[in-house]
């Protein structure tokens, strides 16, 4: 039983200390070498264990059988020689995948039947960065990407932490926030100039990069903050940091700029499901949102998040951040996403949600994924900010609307 409680008490902690912007008396070589040695247990002996279990009931997406096609015609969707500008950039061009990002990138939960595996991150299955079996089972981008160019690298395998070889360039990690994506940037920088590429070079290969931040703000940080204005300025700051090493460090590279999903829509999933595990765990994993005396903020909180939201939007525009091998687009699939809900106007919370209510389920990353996917095609000014239905809307390129879609080439098509 003290094993069980001293595992909690380092949950509590880690999620208290790791979602905080500056360090804190916490932040001792002690306790980090305790924190990473009970990732490190939970990796090695919850992962097998949820692998031998399977997913819990109803949190995953329905397979695809064999013998029904792949939606889309791949030949369109792949040029015959490698383009030279990132805005004739088709699907089946990208070689390389890296992921930026916090837990619900990392995958941390997906399966969790029990709150020690808050600290799994199963990579592999995650919507922008995950490649585990093929969209058959798990639908992700990469799994996506896999069926115009099979030869694509980078995404992720398997749960494992952002330092195991499994991870690839997937380097999103548990407790990220805003203040820590320059330096992610800079180690998923050094991941993809050391990786093994076969055929090319690193620098002649294109390159997808995803980043996606901001839960870990939302839940933890932004009800210290003095001001609105300032929780806004120093994300953009952060992200145009991010973009800047990305860069000049990255040629031939699409950079996929993806707001997060806002926590008033984490929130509203909770009406009529009153769960001892949503309540235990959100008072420590997101008091700013659900502690009792943020409560009455939360509109100042909401209108945070879209202040967010059109930094992000800003920054992507930026004439900086846009070149021939270099294009940052913002990707709004999450703004307005909500969860569905059954006959009792209640959203089957945990089959969208994981045990603390937070995490997304592997049905819920199936969702996004699909919503990314079309996002990435969508010319700018005319995406979809909010997932549908699995394979509801499943966009394919066109003979009109090969690329992905840039700021650029968006003039052209918008």
């Amino acid at each position: 039983m003290s094993k069980w409680l001293y595992c909690i008490l380092l949950l509590q902690l880690y999620w208290r200390v790791s979602c905080q912007p500056v360090k804190t008396a916490l932040d001792t070589p002690f306790n980090d070498m305790n924190f990473a040695g009970l990732r490190h247990w939970v990796e090695d002996y919850y992962g097998p264990w949820e692998e031998w279990l399977g997913p819990p009931p109803g949190t995953t997406q329905e397979s695809v059988p064999e013998n029904v096609p792949f939606p889309c015609n791949v030949s369109i969707g792949r040029s015959k020689t490698p383009p030279t500008s990132v805005n004739k950039l088709k699907p089946g061009d990208i070689q390389l995948i890296g992921t930026l990002g916090d837990s619900l990138t990392s995958g941390a939960a997906v399966f969790a039947r029990c709150f020690i595996a808050l600290f799994v991150s199963n990579r592999g299955i995650t919507a922008a960065g995950g490649g585990d079996d093929t969209w058959r089972k798990w639908l992700t981008v990469p799994n996506i990407l896999k069926e115009y160019n099979p030869k694509v690298v980078g995404y992720a395998v398997g749960a494992s932490l952002v330092t195991e070889e499994n991870s690839e360039c997937h380097v999103a990690e548990i407790g990220s926030m805003s203040v820590d994506l320059p330096y992610d940037a800079q180690v998923l920088v050094e991941r993809i100039q050391s990786y093994p590429m076969v055929g090319t070079t690193w620098d002649k290969a294109w390159k997808f990069v995803s980043m996606n931040i901001g839960i870990n703000d939302f839940c933890a940080n932004i009800c210290y903050e003095p001001t609105a204005e300032k929780v806004i300025e120093d994300h953009k700051q952060n992200v145009i940091e991010t973009l800047r090493i990305l860069k000049k460090n990255l040629p031939r590279t699409f950079v996929a700029v993806i707001s997060p999903i806002s926590s008033m829509n984490l929130i509203e999933a909770q009406i009529g499901n009153p769960s001892f595990n949503c309540s235990f765990t959100m008072d420590f994993e997101c008091p700013c949102m659900f502690g009792f005396s943020f409560r009455p903020n939360r509109q100042y909180y909401y209108n945070i998040i879209e202040g967010w939201y059109q930094a992000e939007r800003e920054v992507s525009l930026m004439p900086e951040f846009q070149s021939e091998d270099f294009a940052t687009v913002w990707q709004p699939i999450l703004t307005n996403s909500s969860f569905p809900k059954n006959k009792d106007g209640i959203v089957p919370i945990h089959e969208f949600l994981s045990i603390d209510c937070l995490h997304f389920r592997q049905k819920t990353n199936a969702w996004y994924a699909n919503g990314l996917w079309n996002n990435l095609l969508q010319p700018v000014g005319h995406k979809s900010t909010s997932w549908e239905p699995l394979w509801k809307t499943f966009l394919c390129p066109t003979e009109e609307r090969p690329y992905l879609a840039t700021n650029a080439n968006s003039g052209v098509y918008g």
